[in-house]
């Protein structure tokens, strides 16, 4: 549990990523109640809108990356992308 994790790193964990990608709106909103900011699924993408912040995407990054084709994957994928607040981007 989130309080296991805490206790252990001696830190509060405040991002999740989920096993598996597995996750539904129930899951999101029990994410939200053990006090974790922001939960990464599977989908692949750069759509990091803070009203889905428990269903952000992930970006795949190879070792082997060159720094010019890594800065492309930054650009997002939505047209409207919202800033994360100040707290949560800190």
């Amino acid at each position: 549990s989130k309080v296991i994790l805490d206790h252990r790193l001696g830190q509060a964990v405040t991002v999740l990523a989920y096993p598996g990608g597995s996750h539904n709106a129930v899951v999101e909103q029990l994410v939200q109640i053990a006090g974790y900011n922001l939960a990464f699924t599977t989908k692949i993408g750069t759509d990091m809108r803070y009203s889905q912040r428990f269903a952000l995407p992930r970006m795949r990054v190879s070792g082997g990356l060159p720094i010019e084709k890594f800065s492309v994957k930054l650009v997002p994928t939505h047209s409207n992308p919202q800033p994360v607040p100040k707290t949560l981007s800190e």
